[in-house]
C-alpha cells in the first residue's frame, strides 16, 4: 500500500516580482504560445512553474482602484473598501465631496516637476485590508522591503499597501517617475539619475509621440513596456532587493497597462528556493 502525501513549499525565495497585466485575456497564453520563444520568458512560468488556469474573481467592478486593491488583499470592495477610483463622501457640514482613492492631503508629491500646480500626495490610508506585501512585511518583523511601481498612482499603491519601502509612478504630462512624502521626502538617488537619462524621451520616440500627455500617448504602446521595465530593473538594482541583509524575501509589484482584453483569467507563479 502506498500513500500520497502533501508536500509543504517551505522555500524562501530572496525576491517575489508580482507583475499585474492589466486588460490581458487568460485565453492569450493559449492563443500566441507558439511565439513564445524564449526559454526564461513566458515558457519559464508555463513549463517551470504553477499555473492556475481558471483563477476567476466573482467580481465585476474592474476600475483600477478596486481592480486592484482587491488583487493586492485578496478582499472585495465590502473588505479593501476602495469602491472606484474616486467616489463622493459627506463632510463634516453636510456637504459632498469627491475624493480620490489615493490622494491624501496630508503629504505632498515628491519629485514632480517644476511648475506642477497640484502637489498633493497620495498613500493607501482608504485601503482598509492589508496586502499581501503589508502581511510579508509583518511577517518578518520589517525586514522585508517591498516597493510599488506603476504609471498610475492607485495602481502602484493599492496593489502594493501600507508598509511598503516606496511606491512610483509617473507625472502623466512628463513620464518623470515621482512618489509622495508618505514614503520619502525626496527621491533616491538612482530614480534621479533615471528620470535625468532622457530615457523618457526615448519612449516618445519610440512611439512616436513626441508630444502630448506622455501617460495618453506612450502608454498606449508598447514603448511603456519597456519604460517601465526599465524603471523597476533601476530600483532591483538600486535598492538591492533580493539581497535583504536580514536574510529575509523583499517583493516589487509591478503593475503593466496593455490594450485590448480583461484584467482576469489566469495566476502563474514561479517558485524558486
Amino acid at each position: 500500500m502506498s500513500f500520497l502525501r502533501a508536500d509543504a513549499y517551505d522555500a524562501k525565495p530572496k525576491l517575489i516580482v508580482v507583475l499585474v497585466f492589466d486588460q490581458f485575456r487568460g485565453d492569450f497564453l493559449d492563443r500566441y504560445q507558439a511565439d513564445f520563444k524564449a526559454k526564461n520568458g513566458w515558457n519559464l512560468f508555463l513549463k517551470h512553474g504553477a499555473h492556475f488556469t481558471d483563477c476567476y474573481f466573482d467580481y465585476a467592478n474592474l476600475v483600477t482602484a478596486a481592480g486592484h486593491s482587491t488583487i493586492g488583499t485578496g478582499a472585495y470592495t465590502d473588505g479593501h473598501e476602495i469602491p472606484l477610483n474616486e467616489w463622493y463622501e459627506q463632510q463634516p457640514d453636510g456637504t459632498m465631496k469627491q475624493v480620490s482613492s489615493v490622494a491624501d492631503s496630508r503629504y505632498k508629491l515628491v519629485g514632480a516637476p517644476a511648475g506642477t500646480e497640484d502637489l498633493t500626495g497620495a498613500s493607501a490610508h482608504r485601503e482598509m485590508a492589508t496586502t499581501l506585501g503589508d502581511e510579508l512585511v509583518l511577517a518578518t518583523g520589517g525586514r522585508a522591503r517591498v516597493y510599488g511601481v506603476s504609471m498610475k498612482d492607485r495602481a502602484a499603491i493599492l496593489t502594493s499597501g501600507h508598509a511598503t519601502k516606496g511606491a512610483f509612478w509617473i507625472d502623466h504630462d512628463t513620464g518623470t517617475w515621482v512618489t509622495s512624502t508618505y514614503w520619502m521626502t525626496q527621491l533616491p538617488s538612482w530614480a534621479k539619475e533615471f528620470n535625468a537619462s532622457g530615457r523618457a524621451e526615448m519612449a516618445r520616440k519610440e512611439s512616436g509621440a513626441v508630444q502630448g500627455s506622455f501617460y495618453e500617448k506612450v502608454g498606449r504602446s508598447s514603448a511603456s513596456v519597456g519604460y517601465q521595465l526599465d524603471f523597476a530593473k533601476a530600483l532591483i538594482v538600486g535598492e538591492k532587493l533580493g539581497q535583504n541583509p536580514a536574510g529575509v524575501t523583499d517583493m516589487i509589484r509591478r503593475r503593466q497597462r496593455t490594450s485590448t482584453g480583461m484584467r482576469w483569467g489566469r495566476m502563474m507563479l514561479r517558485r524558486r528556493g
